[in-house]
């Protein structure tokens, strides 16, 4: 059977046009497996046992702020707050390194 050289030509175009979407596909592939490892390894990370901050904040379901974790005037504090995001209390070290309560109504942070 003999084929034209346009049914050829056709042939041809059809072909490079498969070995283009295939070479697509593989960079598409690897990009997606690069982006699946990049996640692995950030999960991997992310569950060692230290965290590190210069502030922990919990919040509620609401999104308001009930506690917070943080260095205050150099001393380690965890500040308490109520319902409606006000302070309420403190817990810190004080200068002679014994833990201290602060009472909002008492003294200011």
């Amino acid at each position: 059977m003999q084929t034209s050289d346009g049914g050829l030509r056709t042939l041809q175009l059809r072909t490079s046009g498969l070995e283009r979407r295939l070479r697509a596909q593989r960079w598409q592939f690897a990009a997606a497996m690069l982006v699946i490892l990049s996640v692995v390894w950030l999960l991997l990370a992310a569950s060692s046992a230290t965290v590190e901050a210069e502030t922990f904040v919990l919040n509620d379901a609401s999104g308001v702020r009930r506690a917070e974790m943080s260095m205050v005037l150099d001393q380690p504090t965890v500040t308490l707050y109520d319902a409606n995001g006000q302070i309420r209390g403190a817990f810190r070290l004080g200068a002679d390194g014994q833990p201290e309560y602060i009472d909002a109504f008492r003294e200011s942070m």
